[in-house]
């Protein structure tokens, strides 16, 4: 398991949602394009995600894919090589 993961799952144990060490990212794009992130957190709901991101340091970085996205509007492109972060 990643040192990110295990270190936020040690340091926020009351996370109920998944978090995963290196999961690629193109099953969850639109265009199936993306690497491994390094962290993926699939939060159970919204007290969920906000208790992640107020015990995350701040020098991790952050992108959040799987929004609702409202009919023509584009949704956020994951890197092609994955990313650092969560």
């Amino acid at each position: 398991m990643d040192d990110l993961v295990q270190s936020l799952k040690s340091k926020l144990p009351q996370l109920r949602g998944r978090l995963l060490a290196n999961e690629p990212l193109a099953p969850l794009t639109w265009f199936r394009v993306g690497g491994p992130a390094q962290a993926l957190f699939m939060p159970e709901d919204e007290g969920d995600l906000a208790c992640l991101l107020t015990g995350l340091p701040r020098d991790i970085p952050v992108t959040v894919i799987g929004l609702f996205v409202p009919p023509g509007v584009t949704t956020p492109a994951s890197p092609a090589r994955g990313g650092k972060g969560v």
